[in-house]
């Protein structure tokens, strides 16, 4: 079994314990869209969770600190603020400790709310709400604000990834590019830091 075959089973296990809807988005997405299995150069997939199911998720987390060198198996965290608008949370390393700045280690995020962690790899869960105008909003990597039509969004269809079936967005391709060009247009980085374009 591949790492990411084994990461991907161990999420499935913890949603599907947790009773949790989730939609392949980024990069899984475009991943399943093209080869059903992640890019080869790719570290990180990432999940859209329902914000409103959070709080059931605390329980299930592996309690900081953290020892990921020594994990044999896929172990999920939770972003200690992760209750906290995203540009409100503070990254904390795997100690448990508030970090100077996210990615110091692989706890220290401020985008998704959790991860689940397997050796070099990640499944980074982003909680998404509907807005006022029926739009689904995330923030996604380097906190870019995701936004989709609902009737795009869901409800979610079975699709095939990693040789076993995952749930992905109402009109997949839509999403995606809906999804990739935002993260393409909307923040870049000026000086070692992400800005929001204007």
């Amino acid at each position: 079994m591949s790492q990411w075959t084994e990461l991907f089973s161990a999420w499935k296990r913890l949603a599907a314990e947790a009773q949790l809807p989730y939609a392949l988005v980024g990069n899984a997405l475009r991943s399943q869209l093209a080869h059903r299995e992640p890019l080869s150069f790719l570290s990180r997939l990432e999940v859209a969770i329902p914000a409103e199911r959070l709080r059931q998720l605390i329980p299930m987390a592996a309690p900081m600190p953290v020892r990921l060198k020594d994990a044999s198996k896929a172990v999920f965290i939770l972003v200690p603020d992760m209750l906290q608008e995203a540009d409100d949370r503070r990254p904390h390393t795997c100690d448990g400790k508030p970090a100077a700045k996210a990615g110091v280690d692989a706890c220290a995020v401020v985008g998704p709310v959790g991860r689940v962690l397997l050796h070099d790899l990640a499944i980074d869960l982003y909680a998404y709400d509907v807005d006022s105008d029926g739009n689904v909003v995330w923030r996604g990597e380097n906190l870019v604000r995701m936004r989709v039509p609902d009737d795009s969004f869901s409800p979610f269809h079975t699709c095939s990834f990693l040789n076993s079936l995952a749930w992905c967005p109402r009109d997949s391709r839509n999403v995606e590019m809906m999804t990739s060009t935002r993260e393409a247009t909307e923040r870049h980085c000026v000086e070692g830091k992400w800005v929001t374009q204007a």
